[in-house]
């Protein structure tokens, strides 16, 4: 078990150079292939260093190739011809979607197979494309560069789980302290412990045990040091069912419709109940489980095991999910270092959007007019701070953004529920949809969302052209609001909704 200290980490190499001589208003447009144990993804991401990245196309393959590795740790000729067939499919599919740059990563199978150097030389010759195998350490930092750029955390813990292996980086000030890499992954316990379906009582205490050892030694890795964060297919299968389980008893239309599940909280108490589920029935009922997708049916007892023991070795009581993993990582690192030819790794942790929430909504959600966009979102802030809003005070400016930016209402709607938002929490994301959309509630309560929809629509006023800055005092008589006239009713809406007065100037 290998460990990266702080010093190891800042011996990667080369710092990143730079990027001043960019426009932050630049998008590039490449794709990131993913090799992984169990599927092989291909995404093609725009973006820039300023504000991340937005997937603007993906396709995956379940390629399993840990299960495609003989006893003599070599990949049969029919493994090495379907992952060179995919990658040639990956790569006509990225340059369709204006890809410039292609970058190719493998993991923990390939990393395992003696004869990797066939496989590699046989895609670079036939498929065109040049593939990096990347070692553990570099799997988990990747996937810390991910997180922190997709999700609003400072401190914490990422863990990445894949086929054959998972990786647990701590995270202090949105960089990896240290970062070990475990033979955790989803088909590798599957097949060591799991062969018979169900489980046995025996192998499952097998399994437990086995998992106990190999956590033992991680006495950093507890509760007190901050949010977990969850990462990969694996983790995002849990939360898909257990979002679609609360949606059935809770009949909430909101959780229904929202298909990413990224900033779910997903508890221990949920994963147990995933587990105890999975465990007890064989593969033909595991089908029936509302949210489990067919590619995921032979290995989400495994998983669903692993992430219990995890969070209770921890102390943790839920995981946060990232819809985001290391292709995105790997994409923040190639536009933050803006060298096409020198993709590596090399100071991936400098790969930081400085503002999450601001990035996210800027590459979501790029404005027609940025001006008038920015004077929108001023004005909710000084008008937040006056009413001295905290609960739903992110919702508020990223409905704001959304509204201000052109997109149609229900567009927009759309686009939140069926895409992640990087750098809100799931919960912010169904807020932000409650106030663009308050004729369908789905999650907030009714006198908060229309609190909220009052003080973006006169935020929204501010669209009117770029002036001074937004100015809000409050008096005795009420709030006094500077900026173009609002429309007739709002005023009195306002009074309604805040039991104050809405005042400007002159007024």
């Amino acid at each position: 078990m290998a460990v990266f200290t702080d010093a190891a980490l800042n011996a990667f190499g080369q710092r990143v150079r730079p990027t001043a001589r960019v426009s932050r208003l630049t998008m590039r447009r490449l794709a990131i292939i993913d090799i992984g144990s169990n599927s092989s993804t291909m995404a093609v991401y725009e973006g820039s260093c300023e504000h991340g990245v937005n997937r603007v196309y993906g396709h995956g393959e379940p390629l399993r190739l840990i299960r495609q590795l003989r006893a003599d740790k070599t990949f049969p000729p029919a493994a090495i011809d379907r992952t060179v067939e995919v990658m040639r499919l990956f790569r006509q599919r990225a340059l369709a979607n204006g890809a410039e740059h292609v970058e190719a990563v493998a993991t923990s199978a390939v990393r395992d197979a003696r004869n990797q150097d066939e496989l590699l030389g046989r895609i670079r010759a036939e498929a065109g494309v040049a593939v990096r195998v990347i070692d553990g350490e570099h799997e988990g930092v990747a996937a810390v560069v991910s997180a922190v750029n997709s999700l609003p955390i400072q401190d914490g813990f990422v863990v990445d789980m894949g086929g054959g292996s998972a990786q647990i980086a701590h995270v202090v000030t949105r960089r990896a302290r240290q970062v070990v890499s475990l033979p955790l992954g989803a088909l590798r316990l599957t097949d060591r412990f799991f062969t018979q379906d169900p489980p046995s009582p025996e192998s499952v205490t097998d399994f437990r045990r086995h998992v106990q050892e190999l956590l033992a030694p991680l006495g950093w890795f507890n509760a007190t040091g901050g949010t977990l964060v969850g990462v990969g297919g694996s983790v995002r299968a849990l939360g898909k069912i257990d979002r679609r389980d609360r949606a059935l008893r809770a009949g909430s239309r909101g959780e229904s419709h929202v298909t990413h599940g990224h900033g779910y909280g997903l508890s221990l108490d949920g994963i147990e109940a995933i587990w105890e589920r999975a465990s007890r029935v064989n593969a033909d009922t595991r089908r029936d489980i509302p949210g489990l997708g067919a590619e995921r049916v032979d290995t989400i007892a495994a998983a669903a095991l692993f992430f219990f023991l995890l969070l209770r070795y921890g102390g943790f009581g839920q995981a946060r999910l990232s819809a985001f993993g290391v292709r995105e990582g790997i994409a923040m690192r190639w536009l933050a270092s803006q060298q096409g030819e020198d993709s590596s790794l090399t100071g991936v942790q400098d790969a930081l959007v400085p503002d999450v929430r601001r990035g996210g909504l800027w590459t979501r959600f790029f404005p027609r007019d940025p001006e008038r966009c920015r004077a929108a979102a001023r004005r909710a802030t000084v008008l937040a701070d006056a009413l001295r809003v905290e609960e739903g005070r992110h919702a508020l400016m990223a409905a704001t953004h959304v509204a201000s930016s052109g997109v149609r209402l229900e567009a927009g709607v759309a686009a939140l529920l069926d895409a992640p938002l990087p750098g809100f929490w799931h919960e912010d994301v169904m807020d932000v949809v409650d106030i663009l959309d308050p004729g369908v509630p789905r999650h907030m309560a009714s006198i908060r969302r229309d609190r909220l929809r009052v003080l973006m629509e006169v935020a929204l006023g501010a669209e009117a052209g770029a002036g001074p800055e937004p100015t809000a005092q409050v008096s005795d008589e009420g709030i006094t609001v500077s900026g173009p006239p609002l429309a007739p009713g709002l005023a009195a809406r306002f009074s309604q909704t805040w039991g104050r007065r809405l005042l400007q100037p002159g007024g």
